[in-house]
């Protein structure tokens, strides 16, 4: 069977980052069907496979998955890796949709929760809610404006 780089030249770095592209998709959506089909090993599996295809400066794609991996890593009890990929995106919030901050707000609460630091938790939770609240109430503002 032949593969879509037997066909291309991958010199120019357009094309390397399109194919890039293209594996890290393939290999998120592989993962997102294991993870729908009740195998979160697979799709964890998967869903790190398409971080390490990805490009460097693709963060908004990358934030999806840390996502995705942490709320995973949450799921099954693996608290501490669930944080590592939510610092990931707390780190680079200033470049990130705030409702994807936000979810990681969460998601990093439900962790402490889990490693039983129910203050810590708290706080995250409220700050979530603070971003939520504060895009609700902007939406509500535009809303009465337009």
């Amino acid at each position: 069977m032949a593969l879509a780089s037997d066909y291309l030249s991958v010199d120019a770095p357009e094309e390397q980052d399109y194919i890039q592209t293209i594996l890290s998709n393939n290999y998120y959506n592989i993962g997102a069907i294991h993870y729908q089909l009740q195998q979160p090993d697979s799709g964890a599996f998967y869903f790190e496979k398409s971080l390490e295809s990805m490009a460097e400066d693709n963060l908004i794609d990358k934030a999806m998955i840390w996502s995705s991996l942490a709320s995973f890593y949450n799921s099954t009890g693996n608290y501490q890796k669930a944080m590592d990929m939510l610092e990931q995106i707390l780190g680079n919030s200033f470049k990130l949709d705030k409702g994807v901050v936000e979810k990681a707000h969460e998601y990093y609460g439900t962790a402490l929760k889990g490693l039983n630091k129910p203050e810590e938790a708290i706080a995250y939770w409220e700050n979530g809610l603070q971003l939520a609240e504060g895009e609700n109430l902007q939406k509500h503002r535009l809303d009465l404006l337009g």
